[in-house]
């Protein structure tokens, strides 16, 4: 893989970050506290879309050797553990960080 692809796709990973904290946002509204709780409902959403959009539009088919549906299981426990917004956005990344 050639340098500039591999800046190409840290930047397509970038945006899918930014895609998951923008959904945060929009869901859960930016005048909430950071550390407030969030809904189980709405951080498994949040989660199903960040991984959904990763699924469909990362740039390697192979996920870079991850096994991309285990992450799903191995994360989604996570996310129902944690109650705040920052929580969630701490596991999304570590989530987009096994990439």
């Amino acid at each position: 893989m050639t340098r500039s692809f591999k800046v190409l796709a840290g930047l397509g990973l970038l945006s899918l970050a930014l895609l998951a904290f923008t959904s945060l946002i929009a869901l859960y509204g930016s005048s909430q506290a950071p550390d407030a709780p969030m809904a189980l409902e709405d951080r498994l959403r949040v989660f199903s879309k960040l991984w959904t959009e990763v699924n469909a539009r990362f740039y390697d088919p192979r996920f870079n050797g991850v096994d991309w549906a285990q992450i799903k299981v191995k994360y989604r426990p996570r996310v129902e553990s944690v109650r705040t917004r920052i929580q969630l956005q701490t596991i999304l990344q570590a989530m987009l960080d096994e990439l």
